[in-house]
């Protein structure tokens, strides 16, 4: 990690500047090394915050940009936030699973980036689904989103997995793919933005 800056390292607190993804690939290490040095013991914590800002940015506007992403993840203790999204540690092992996957399905052909940016909606829709059943009033126009099972299944058989001459296999294969990503929005919803954002920013 010779291209992160440590602008300070003392007492209880870390603020570094460098490339995002080395950062993010950083604090991984740090996280799983400080949980080792404490024995895994569970009453210790360690949060995280992670700012996306260009290059020109003043440094006092990345302190204050990263301390508010650190504050998210303090709210809830032991857990890192990325692109606004908050996750606990044991969820980004997950998450990063699925980002491999991902990757290797783009890098297979069974996937296309189009279809990595049609997640960002999905990804939407189906956070904006859960947030209903925990309301009482909910207006007619906002129940859209509770289309995303289906509107995110036609366009996976319509995307997935072109390349596969043989029907029979593509349909297997994209019904697989289906079943994954869909059970990966139910479950995870917003915080997928962490695998996904990665490989989409990656691939700039």
């Amino acid at each position: 990690f010779k291209n992160i800056y440590t602008v300070f390292a003392g007492g209880d607190d870390l603020f570094l500047i460098g490339p995002w993804n080395r950062i993010y690939e950083l604090v991984i290490v740090l996280q799983k090394t400080f949980s080792d040095y404490v024995c895994n013991n569970l009453e210790i914590h360690f949060s995280a915050g992670i700012s996306l800002k260009k290059a020109h940015t003043p440094i006092d506007g990345m302190a204050e940009s990263a301390e508010e992403a650190l504050e998210k993840s303090k709210d809830g203790r032991n857990r890192i936030t990325m692109f606004s999204q908050t996750a606990k540690w044991e969820e980004i092992e997950d998450l990063e699973m699925i980002r491999k996957k991902l990757k290797e399905w783009l890098v297979e052909e069974l996937i296309t980036k189009s279809m990595l940016y049609r997640l960002n909606e999905f990804i939407r829709m189906a956070a904006q689904a859960k947030d209903l059943l925990h309301r009482k009033d909910v207006y007619f126009k906002e129940m859209d989103c509770l289309k995303w099972r289906a509107l995110f299944s036609y366009s996976a058989t319509r995307n997935i997995g072109k390349k596969i001459k043989n029907k029979e296999n593509r349909k297997q294969k994209t019904d697989e793919l289906i079943a994954c990503i869909t059970g990966w929005l139910e479950k995870y919803e917003g915080k997928l933005k962490i695998p996904l954002w990665n490989i989409l920013y990656n691939l700039r």
